[in-house]
Formats: C-alpha cells, sequence, structure tokens
C-alpha cells in the first residue's frame, strides 16, 4: 500500500516540478523600463515647464507599448509619478501640480489615439512604484496581432512652473518615438541620500557621505535600426557641455545650420539657434574641496556621448551642445564633408541594436534627445512582441506528461 501511495503521489510530483519551473520563470522576467527599473538610481524622464527651466520638450509625453499578440492583459506601473513640489516631496521640483497619465487605445502606434481605455494620476504616490493590471481591447489590435497602445503623460496646467521627475515600466515592449528629456535629479536633502547611502542631511558634506553612488554619471538608450542603412541622424539639446574653469568648452557644431531650428522643434520660446552658446550653468562646476555640495553634483569630464554600433563600432560626440540649443550628429556612408557630417565611414550602417551612452552627465542637468529610430526599453529583451514564444495549451499538456512521465521512470528505476 505504502509503495502504491508512493508511486500515485511522484506522478503528480513531476507535473508539480514543471509548475515550478514554469512559475519561476515567469516570475523571473525583469519589465521593461524607461530609463530604468531602479528606484535608488536618480534617473528619471522628464516634463518641465516654466521660465526658469528653459525646457525643450512639450508638457505631454507619449510612451507608446506595445502587448504581444494573443495577451489578455498587460501591466503598467509608474514611479514617483505625484507631481510634489515642496521640501517634503522626493524628486520633483517647483510648484504642485497635476498630470494626466491615460493609456490610450492605438493600434496604429502614431500618438493619435483618441479613446482612453484606463486614466490615473492623483493617487500616484511619492517616491514608490504604482502598478495597473489592464485587460486588453480588441481595438488596440494592429495587422500583425499586437496591441498598441499610448500612455500619454500630461502636465494639465502649462502656465506653472515645475519639474516632474519619473520612471515608467511594464510586463509590455516600451518605446519613444518623439523627442524626450532626462535627467538625474537631487532636489534635496532626502533625494540624495537616496542616491548616497552614506549621506545623512543635516549634517554637513564629507567624502564619506558621497564615497558609495548609486549614480555614476552614466545613461544608456537604446533604438533599433530595422534594416541597414546610409546615414543616422541623432540630435540633442541643452547638455551644457563645458567645464566652468575654461578647459573644455561649447564650440560652434560644423554640420548645425545656425539659422533654422531642427524640422522636429513644437516649441521655440527656450530655444537658441545653434551656435556659441556656453554652458549656463557648466556641466562641470568647479567643486571647492571636500565639504562643497557641488560633489553631490558633479561627475566629470564634461558631458559627451558614444553611439555604439551592433558591430562594435564606436563614434563619440566630444562636444554636444551648449546653453539652450539643438546640435546634430551625423554618421554617414555616402558623405565625407565635415560640414554636412561629423563622421564618414565606408561601412555599412547596419540594422541591430544601437546603444547611446552618456557619460560625464551631472545631477540636476535637464538634458533633450531626438533619436532616428524609437528609444526602446530594456535591451536585454530583444525579442519583439510578435517573436516572443508563447506556449500553447497542447504545448503546457506535452510538458505536463513529459515531467510526469519522468517521473514515473525514475521511480521504477529506485
Amino acid at each position: 500500500m505504502f509503495r502504491l501511495m508512493k508511486k500515485l503521489i511522484f506522478i503528480p510530483l513531476g507535473f508539480q516540478l514543471f509548475v515550478n519551473l514554469a512559475y519561476a520563470q515567469i516570475t523571473s522576467q525583469q519589465p521593461f523600463c524607461l530609463p530604468s527599473c531602479s528606484s535608488v538610481d536618480g534617473r528619471f524622464l522628464v516634463i518641465g515647464e516654466g521660465d526658469a527651466l528653459q525646457t525643450f520638450t512639450p508638457g505631454v509625453l507619449n510612451v507608446q507599448i506595445i502587448v504581444p499578440a494573443g495577451s489578455q492583459h498587460f501591466r503598467i506601473g509608474l514611479f514617483d509619478g505625484d507631481a510634489g513640489g515642496g521640501p517634503a516631496s522626493f524628486w520633483d521640483g517647483g510648484e504642485q501640480a497635476n498630470f494626466s497619465y491615460n493609456v490610450i487605445i492605438d493600434p496604429d502606434q502614431d500618438n493619435m489615439g483618441a479613446t482612453v481605455l484606463q486614466a490615473f494620476g492623483e493617487e500616484l504616490p511619492d517616491d514608490d512604484w504604482a502598478d495597473f493590471l489592464i485587460n486588453t481591447h480588441p481595438d488596440a489590435m494592429n495587422a500583425n496581432g499586437n496591441f498598441g497602445y499610448t500612455l500619454e503623460i500630461k502636465l494639465l496646467d502649462e502656465t506653472l512652473s515645475l519639474l516632474n521627475a519619473f520612471k515608467v515600466r511594464s510586463s509590455a515592449l516600451l518605446q519613444i518615438d518623439e523627442p524626450f528629456s532626462l535627467a538625474s535629479i537631487i532636489s534635496n536633502g532626502q533625494d540624495a541620500s537616496v542616491v548616497y547611502p552614506n549621506f545623512e542631511p543635516g549634517n554637513g558634506i564629507s567624502a564619506e557621505d558621497y564615497s558609495v553612488s548609486n549614480y555614476d554619471g552614466t545613461f544608456s538608450l537604446f533604438f533599433s535600426v530595422p534594416d541597414d542603412v546610409d546615414e543616422l541622424t541623432l540630435w540633442d539639446a541643452d547638455l551644457d557641455h563645458g567645464n566652468q574653469d575654461g578647459t573644455d568648452f561649447d564650440t560652434d557644431d560644423l554640420n548645425t545650420p545656425n539659422d533654422q531650428l531642427p524640422p522636429f522643434v513644437t516649441i521655440d520660446s527656450d530655444i537658441l539657434n545653434e551656435g556659441l552658446n556656453q554652458a549656463s550653468p557648466f556641466d562641470d562646476q568647479i567643486v571647492n574641496g571636500e565639504s562643497d555640495p557641488l560633489n553631490l553634483l558633479v561627475f566629470p569630464p564634461a558631458v559627451t556621448y558614444t553611439v555604439i554600433f551592433p558591430d562594435g563600432r564606436q563614434f563619440k560626440n566630444f562636444n554636444p551642445s551648449g546653453n539652450r540649443e539643438w546640435e546634430q550628429l551625423v554618421i554617414s556612408t555616402t558623405q565625407s564633408d565635415p560640414a554636412l557630417v561629423d563622421y564618414a565611414t565606408d561601412e555599412q550602417i547596419p540594422a541591430g541594436l544601437y546603444e547611446l551612452r552618456i557619460e560625464g552627465l551631472d545631477m540636476q542637468n535637464l538634458a533633450a534627445f531626438s533619436l532616428p529610430f524609437p528609444m526602446l526599453a530594456n535591451p536585454e529583451k530583444r525579442l519583439l512582441p510578435a517573436e516572443v514564444p508563447v506556449l500553447s495549451l497542447w504545448g503546457l499538456l506535452v510538458m505536463m506528461g513529459l515531467f510526469s512521465g519522468i517521473g514515473f521512470v525514475v521511480y521504477q528505476r529506485r
């Protein structure tokens, strides 16, 4: 009787092993995040308004969501979705403001959808993630069977002066196909104690306070080129490149026109024509000793960025934009005139995943970018939604039988 019970028990143990493995695989999957998944690294997407901020992107940001075909639901999460001002608020600055966060049905992925599937805003917490489970909608299905949505993040009163810093994560693919702003933020002492675990607000500044940091002056942005191309053009704005000590400063970019703004620019009140626009403030300010609070903000050298190709080739922008200007970086296989391009290459610009790696970006330095293809979240998850393998019902039954059979055979051999 005991031997029979062992047989009867061991068969479902094989099934349980399969269930455990499947559950571990599902729960171990990391979400897609923009610009990062960490709640302590100080890296944020930002929306800012007001004369003091001199922002370069409008008071609305559209984050596209692509849900794999066959999905019944997806999750969307926001970190620090509130827009609180004042000393008690984490990460944000300026006046108290209200933002709307609307998930809009958008199968064409053109940011022109009109039907709001779910809305949230005032209930979003300060310095924490809020996640929402949303059922897919048949009207969101596009031609390849995926579901398309747009998360519209919008400032409701553009007369206010403020900075809203936030992150987005989802179980679905996230991308941004329009100009966007980012920054690493410390708004007050409590923010500093998150980025710098050894920092204690109110006790002055010492080298020990910033000896450990969750931010290192870098951002990694990613985009995918679907086919080989002859030329890549990337735009950056207001990086405030330059050292206060005069050893490095903004130059007049040869291949960016001085008399016209980029074609995608929709706001111009804070924008200067490209030229000799010295940083204000300098990305690298002068730090006076270990007790200077600037030790918490400055990450030398003066900010630069590098475009890394799928084949490992690297093209560095040594002198990106200065104050309140857009500059372009052009990599070309067909032109070599320095008045037109920054880099000429004889090798093809291949299809694949590209990284834009920013280095030396000081905290509190708001920067804007416009990429030639949508910015993607989490490059380690390179499968496009339509390519994500899905285990069918028959596959599930086969796997159940396989694991149960293995359990039975192992027992019989014993």
